[in-house]
């Protein structure tokens, strides 16, 4: 039989289908290996084919030999990553509001490619949408690829910033008004991926959700502000600040029941201290006390209690009697 145009690329086509066809339950015969490759125009010889796939084993790749009767079957069992990795990939993906549909959709399909093809077509079985709950703004890639840029450079960077009207459309805060800060970390918080930059004309480490930053571009300046950011434990900023809201910044003690040790250690990590008072539990934590922090104080109910400073009491019993008022009138 005459050879076809893509002989030479023969090692390739046979490691890709080994990939696509097989896994560690699905072997394939030599008849059944010519035959695909014969769908790609290569015609090969058994004894050709044993030598390719020896010579596959021999650069590294893990092709199990099994036998069916009396012939042998193979497969490529070891893979860049396992199907439950992947599954665990795809989990994340689907229930990331950070990723928009269209993303979602084209990272899943280059998920299942680390899978065989029976494989991937078990996990697409399992794969459901979530996309009233994705970002709309397809240009948070670029506005993350861009910080990054700037980070790794030492630049400033100025966007514009959006805000939702009440006709739920998304316009620029401030009149469009150009922000310059110094970036210096991205985090995730609550499902939502976050700026920490220095404000150079306001002196202060602020946040800024990357998904609402539009027409980002890397200044030719240097970043400023070092000093202020290592003042900064990233590790602990994200607890600090519920859901990333502005506030001051006070260390607050809390007195709260036993059944709320969980739901504390949860939102302010497991290096906190808690004393044990008699039937209750205290814990200093600092935080911003943002109308975010006290309600989740308020969500909790009767079971936990703001112990000190006075003027965060003092600041929480306000916000009870704004809501008391709104429900009385």
């Amino acid at each position: 039989m005459e050879k076809g145009k893509y002989q030479k690329l023969k090692l390739l086509y046979l490691l890709e289908i080994l990939r696509d066809y097989s896994d560690e339950n699905t072997y394939l015969s030599v008849r059944e290996l010519t035959d695909l490759l014969l769908k790609n125009e290569i015609v090969v010889e058994r004894k050709t084919l044993y030598k390719d796939l020896e010579l596959l084993q021999d650069y590294g790749f893990n092709i199990v030999v099994e036998k069916n009767g009396r012939e042998n079957i193979y497969a490529l069992v070891e893979r860049e990553f396992e199907l439950a990795e992947v599954k665990m990939l795809i989990d994340v993906i689907q229930a990331s509001k950070f990723l928009t549909a269209k993303k979602s959709r084209d990272l899943i399909i280059k998920l299942k490619k680390l899978a065989s093809k029976k494989q991937a077509q078990k996990i697409q079985r399992q794969v459901y949408s979530f996309e009233e709950n994705k970002y709309i703004n397809e240009n948070i890639y670029y506005n993350v690829d861009a910080i990054h840029n700037a980070i790794a450079e030492n630049k400033q960077i100025n966007f514009n910033y959006w805000q939702w009207n009440y006709k739920k459309e998304m316009i620029d805060r401030k009149n469009g008004e150009v922000y310059n800060v110094s970036p210096f970390a991205l985090v995730w918080n609550d499902e939502n991926y976050y700026m920490v930059a220095y404000d150079n004309k306001k002196d202060l480490i602020k946040h800024y959700r990357v998904d609402k930053m539009r027409h980002v571009v890397i200044d030719e300046n240097d970043r400023v502000g070092h000093e202020n950011f290592l003042k900064e434990d990233i590790s602990n900023y994200s607890k600090k600040i519920f859901g990333m809201y502005g506030g001051i910044l006070e260390k607050v003690t809390l007195e709260f029941k036993e059944s709320l040790i969980g739901v504390v250690v949860d939102r302010f990590g497991k290096d906190i201290i808690i004393h044990r008072k008699n039937d209750v539990y205290q814990t200093s934590v600092e935080v911003m006390c943002s109308r975010h922090f006290l309600g989740w104080i308020f969500s909790l109910g009767s079971d936990i209690e703001i112990i000190a400073p006075q003027n965060v009491r003092n600041l929480y019993v306000k916000e009870i009697e704004g809501l008391l008022k709104n429900y009385r009138q």
